[in-house]
């Protein structure tokens, strides 16, 4: 693709005639399924983080990306949106393995040292 400097589906139809419609079908199909779990999987998480639907909550996250990407800056934005949401997610794990108590020192211990072989 990169050497003849063609697109993927004109190279395809050269070779099989149809054929680049076919792949350029298969790849809209595969973008299609992908953004369906992107956009199920933050409302999942917007319901499991807030109670709300999950079809409200992928909704707002339709509407958060939206307004990134309304902006000049999107890139800019979307590098600090993901920084923020790292942090948060870093520090929500650094909370809750404090909150938990987990037994540290025998998980370790035991790491070394198993009481079954």
């Amino acid at each position: 693709v990169i050497v003849s400097g063609k697109r993927a589906q004109d190279i395809s139809n050269a070779v099989f005639p149809k054929a680049g419609y076919f792949l350029a079908a298969l790849i809209v199909m595969g973008g299609l399924a992908f953004n369906i779990g992107n956009v199920g999987g933050a409302g999942l998480g917007l319901n499991s983080i807030f109670g709300i639907a999950p079809e409200m909550g992928a909704v707002i996250s339709g509407i958060i990306a939206i307004l990134i990407f309304l902006r000049k800056e999107a890139g800019l934005l979307m590098d600090r949106f993901a920084q923020l949401m790292g942090f948060i997610m870093v520090a929500l794990t650094f909370y809750i393995m404090f909150k938990t108590e987990p037994p540290v020192a025998e998980a370790a211990y035991h790491s070394f040292i198993p009481e079954q072989i």
